[in-house]
């Protein structure tokens, strides 16, 4: 270290109070050192950062791999006043930190925030006054930030820096007499988590019907009242600051719920623990449990199991004070609209009376035409009620969830004891009578912080209905955590969140008077980041994996993780995990580090499918030419339909096929699942097929239209010569044939054969046209056929023949003599014996006298042997002989 760093390091420590946190005096000098080393990468990275695209990142450095959990802010508060970041985006990035101080990886956004990018991204290591900063080199997919700069760490346990617990908040918040939450309200467990179906509502005016154990039927609490404020009066920030004007001053600003709980959904080892390891938590939890409210709500004996939860009660400290109004002397109660600052998780969005459904903030105003209400958008999902009696029910939509009676929901909130229902003796606590503490008290949670609506197919009843194939969406684990998965082809990333979605408070637990007790057991004791006495990386682990798909239709992910250092918690460098997920695609177990995550974790919903699926048309053989736009093809011709969808799931695929320009297109045809396969049929000519696919949201893709030529039908084969009809042997017959194919893809090849050859004996082909072929010395005497194979170039085949004879005739014979003279074959004299011969022997046979003719026809015989190879050359008698030996065997 130079001497300018050393003199900065001691100039810096020296400003820094002992009043700040240790963290930031870690932060500090880290930062210093990072000026003070040659290769920036050797400095631990690790920290919060904020980005100039208006996120948070939480980052750590695991050896040479970098992590980094990235979530947006609402523009209109601090980050110090939001718990719940990452409703616009949430990434998750993993990289490779490098010598040349640069830090190359990849990213995904999670199904956290609302939307949903990825891509590649290089930062370089740098400083900016004394400060580790990041800079972009180059990315893709969109990735908005170029700078990131580390900051102080965001302590989620403060509020305008002061460390308030659950109870102190509860204390700090006032009603609309002017009493604090805790003159109705015992706090003593804050994020608890349950499942169960949503009975009523004060907004819901509509009868729902379900069916299972957890449902009944469920009628309206409250007649709907057009209010501005979730339709009741008692909504109104006047009325939980002030009390309603012109009201008794009673109302309390609720969104009343009430659900039956699913017991089969409570936490691991709850009727053990409660909702968290309370090992060394204080007594009076187990007290609360034999109390026979305490027992109502949570269906033990023969109780039903309802639980009373109540949302949107403002968390801010409300003040009231007198305002003259005119005509005077009129005074009225009128409420400081802003509040000062939230101080409970789950309000501090916006307008500080929000509960999260799915994730969002709702903030009790409902969107109705006119400027002075605000319209929907990410930040807050659109609560809707019905304007006639017949239209749809009251309730909260954001995008396919709707939060109206009957919905089965997870709700998280404080877990506390409401003194308000009737208790007239003091609400007070008392360790050392556990009858007064566990008898009076109705159990509820109170505020709700967020509602997880679970709609098919991640409903109880639909326990063997397959979800999505792909993973994408939020995850709930058996000890109340959330998980935002995000599944890429086969790539895996999530953003794990403990206890749903707020961070970790206090981890001290007090008694309903307020005296502090001993710190609660870790919900992560012995494991190998945590300390037997605090809670550990509360907020977030990240993840990338990869999935394999196994024979049986479950899948493996393995992959490694990191824990981030938001808020105080010192994170994690992690480690490597594995996960088994069942074939319907809704649990995920984990096979390794279970004491980090949890026994299971179960997909609660998926975000909102508004993208087609694509399918694509394969043609198969055979096709000519293959390729090609508007291909020839037969009803052998396989066309298939693949199609896929990354969201949803294909649900099914559809096709038809129709001789183009035909008035009345025929209907489609549908296949279930993502792949098909058809054959069109059919008269030859030019076809339309059109194909277009389903997902399982009911998104259909614009139909792909292909035009194809059908042709079944073979070349035409035409055969003039030789036709089908004695021929003399003396012929000299030219072949006259043809092949065709019309309208069809043409003609590929064809085959002429004479009796099976491709050509005759001495080599003769037998194309169409000449030369002429010679019968009496180039084919014997008898029957003979003349084929023709042909195929197009589709393989459709044709085939035609003819059969013909080659025969002798009394005057065919003088024909042979007549040729071989010609070509000099003969040379005895003009061949006049032989003729001479010829003429008597047909005389006989004209007459009838076949044995005259018989005996001159051997005569001729006689005298071609004798010639034979002197004036007769040897093939010219021998031919001839034959033709002699014909007559006389066929006479007459």
């Amino acid at each position: 270290m130079n001497d300018e760093c050393v003199e900065l390091a001691v100039s810096m420590a020296r400003s820094i109070r002992r009043s700040l946190a240790a963290a930031f005096v870690i932060a500090t000098l880290a930062s210093v050192a990072l000026l003070c080393v040659d290769d920036a990468s050797a400095a631990d990275l690790t920290g919060t950062y904020t980005a100039d695209d208006g996120g948070i990142y939480y980052v750590q450095q695991s050896g040479n791999v970098l992590w980094w959990a990235g979530l947006s802010l609402d523009h209109e508060l601090p980050p110090d006043l939001q718990w719940h970041r990452g409703l616009n985006f949430t990434n998750v990035f993993r990289g490779t930190v490098n010598s040349d101080n640069t830090v190359a990886g990849e990213w995904s956004d999670v199904s956290r925030g609302s939307t949903l990018n990825y891509g590649t991204l290089k930062v370089a290591i740098g400083n900016a006054g004394g400060v580790i900063q990041f800079t972009k080199v180059s990315s893709t997919g969109g990735f908005g930030a170029t700078t990131w700069t580390r900051t102080d760490p965001l302590d989620d346990t403060k509020v305008n820096g002061v460390t308030s617990d659950i109870y102190s908040k509860f204390e700090s918040v006032h009603k609309n007499g002017g009493e604090t939450l805790l003159h109705d309200l015992k706090p003593y467990r804050d994020a608890t988590v349950f499942y169960g179906q949503l009975i009523t509502s004060g907004l819901d005016t509509h009868v729902q019907q379900g069916t299972g154990a957890y449902y009944e039927t469920v009628t309206h609490e409250f007649p709907l009242v057009n209010y501005p404020d979730w339709g009741q009066a008692d909504r109104e920030w006047d009325a939980f600051a002030c009390g309603n004007l012109g009201d008794d001053g009673t109302k309390d600003g609720d969104f009343d719920l009430r659900v039956k709980i699913d017991l089969n959904k409570l936490e691991q080892n709850f009727y053990a623990l409660g909702w968290e390891n309370h090992e060394s938590a204080p007594d009076i939890l187990a007290w609360k449990f034999n109390s026979t409210l305490a027992q109502d709500a949570l269906g033990v004996s023969s109780h039903f199991g309802y639980l009373h939860p109540e949302a949107v009660e403002y968390g801010k400290p409300g003040e009231c004070f007198l305002e003259l109004t005119p005509p005077p002397p009129h005074f009225e109660f009128v409420p400081d609209s802003t509040g000062g600052p939230s101080l409970l998780p789950g309000w501090a969005d916006l307008y500080s009376n929000s509960l999260l459904v799915n994730g969002r903030p709702v903030n009790g105003v409902f969107d109705r035409t006119g400027p002075s209400y605000p319209t929907c958008d990410f930040v807050q999902p659109c609560p809707y009620f019905a304007s006639t009696a017949d239209a749809k029910p009251s309730g909260i939509q954001i995008g396919n969830l709707t939060l109206i009676a009957g919905t089965y929901v997870r709700i998280t909130g404080p877990l506390v004891l409401d003194c308000g229902h009737g208790i007239t003796t003091p609400c007070f606590d008392d360790p050392s009578n556990p009858a007064e503490a566990g008898a009076y008290q109705n159990q509820e949670i109170h505020p709700v912080y967020s509602v997880d609506v679970l709609n098919p197919p991640f409903t109880p009843e639909d326990v063997g209905v397959h979800a999505r194939a792909n993973l994408t969406g939020a995850w709930g684990g058996t000890d109340g955590s959330t998980y935002y998965i995000r599944q890429i082809g086969n790539t895996i990333w999530f953003l794990g969140m403990l206890r749903d979605r707020q961070p970790s408070q206090q981890a001290t637990s007090y008694d309903l008077i307020g005296t502090p007790q001993v710190a609660a057991a870790a919900l992560l004791v012995g494991s190998p980041v945590c300390s037997s006495s605090m809670r550990c990386w509360m907020f977030a682990t990240v993840f990338k994996g990869a999935i394999t798909e196994n024979a049986d239709g479950t899948a493996t992910i393995q992959g490694d993780w990191a824990g981030v250092p938001q808020s105080t918690s010192p994170g994690s460098t992690g480690g490597s995990v594995k996960f088994s997920v069942d074939v319907y695609r809704k649990a995920m177990t984990p096979l390794t580090m279970q004491g980090i995550y949890p026994d299971k974790l179960e997909k609660l919903y998926e975000p909102e499918d508004t993208t087609p699926p694509q399918s694509t048309l394969t043609i198969g053989k055979p096709q000519y030419p293959a390729g090609a736009n508007q291909p020839f093809v037969t009803s052998a011709t396989p066309f298939t339909v693949t199609a896929s969808d990354a969201d949803s799931g294909v649900q099914n695929v559809w096709y038809r096929f129709y001789p183009s320009g035909s008035a009345s297109p025929p209907s489609y045809t549908s296949a279930n699942g993502s792949f098909a396969t058809f054959y069109l049929s059919g008269t030859d000519g030019l076809y339309e097929v059109d194909i277009y696919a389903t997902d399982k949201a009911g998104n259909d893709e614009p139909a792909h239209v292909r035009l194809v030529y059908l042709d079944n039908t073979a070349p035409t084969i035409t055969i003039t010569q030789p036709a089908a009809i004695q021929y003399p042997h003396s012929t000299m017959l030219t072949l006259d044939y043809s092949v065709v194919d019309g309208q069809g893809s043409g003609v590929a090849s064809f085959t002429p054969t004479m009796d099976g050859a491709t050509a005759l004996p001495d080599g003769h082909g037998l194309q169409s046209g000449p030369p002429a072929i010679n019968f009496l010395t180039e084919m014997t005497l008898g029957t003979h056929v003349f084929s023709i194979s042909a195929l197009d170039n589709l393989r459709n085949a044709s085939t035609s023949s003819v059969t013909f004879s080659i025969v002798v005739t009394a005057e065919s014979i003088k024909d042979d003599v007549k040729y071989f003279l010609s070509i000099g074959a003969i040379t005895q004299d003009d061949a006049t014996s032989l003729l001479q011969k010829l003429n008597a022997a047909a005389a006989y046979r004209a007459a009838g006298d076949c044995k005259d003719a018989d005996a001159t026809y051997q005569a001729f015989i006689n005298e071609l042997r004798a010639q034979s190879g002197k004036k007769v050359s040897a093939q010219a008698a021998a031919i001839m002989i034959a033709d002699a030996e014909y007559l006389i065997a066929h006479c007459p």
